[in-house]
């Protein structure tokens, strides 16, 4: 008996989560719902360890729910935030382009290292963009991932014997083939009238560091399938 009646109890109160769900409520009207006395709240130890788990009086709830309701949904800190993901999820579209080739929208992803760095102010626009058009190039339109063992094998002869007449100068294969298709993905760039003339050095080592290898492009930059292109629409940011 003395258990069932401790069942019926603890109905008054519930979990946050459920009083969130159940009511619609916001993490910071109940936080300020407390924080104002107009609900009461527990909080009890967690047995899997961690936090501990805040209880609301649910009648405390359904009694003041129209004056909760009218608090702010976000506190300020919550608002700056969410406007920050916004303006960073616009400016990783923004910074990408339409490539002429193959009709995708190629833009930076959540996530992205090479972001950061124009995040921070560590790098330009115009050479963050000629960056990300270099790494699609290289591998979707230059046949960097098909062909660059091949190419690299083809090369060793003549790397060897270039290397015996320059003792004092050394140069890997895979090194060259890398320069080899930056080089070629910016000649197609220039024929397709997406840069003009050769890029600066600075770029290319954007490229060598971030966009050169399958992987590290992959987890940089991203190609989006757009039938009626919008530059006011881009995906939700969630960084």
């Amino acid at each position: 008996m003395r258990y069932y009646s401790e069942i019926l109890r603890r109905k008054e109160w519930r979990s946050k989560s459920f009083v969130k769900d159940r009511f619609k409520l916001t993490e910071n009207q109940i936080r300020e719902a407390i924080r104002q006395g107009i609900v009461r709240a527990k909080f009890i130890p967690n047995p899997h360890g961690g936090a501990s788990i805040t209880l609301i009086h649910v009648g405390d709830i359904e009694t003041n729910i129209e004056k909760i309701r009218k608090l702010p949904k976000y506190s300020k800190e919550e608002r700056f935030r969410k406007y920050t993901y916004r303006v960073r999820g616009k400016l990783r579209w923004e910074l990408g382009f339409r490539c002429p080739r193959c009709g995708k929208y190629i833009a930076l992803k959540q996530g992205s290292d090479i972001f950061e760095l124009f995040w921070n102010g560590e790098i330009l626009a115009k050479d963050l963009r000629a960056a990300i058009m270099i790494g699609h190039y290289i591998h979707s339109h230059a046949g960097y991932d098909y062909d660059e063992d091949l190419v690299g094998y083809c090369l060793n002869e003549w790397i060897e014997e270039w290397k015996g007449g320059h003792e004092n100068y050394c140069i890997k294969s895979r090194e060259l083939v890398d320069e080899y298709y930056i080089e070629k993905a910016v000649r197609m760039l220039i024929e397709d009238g997406m840069i003009e003339g050769d890029v600066d050095e600075n770029v290319k080592n954007l490229v060598r560091e971030f966009l050169l290898s399958s992987e590290k492009v992959t987890r940089n930059i991203e190609a989006y399938e757009i039938i009626d292109f919008d530059e006011e629409i881009w995906p939700t940011a969630t960084d």
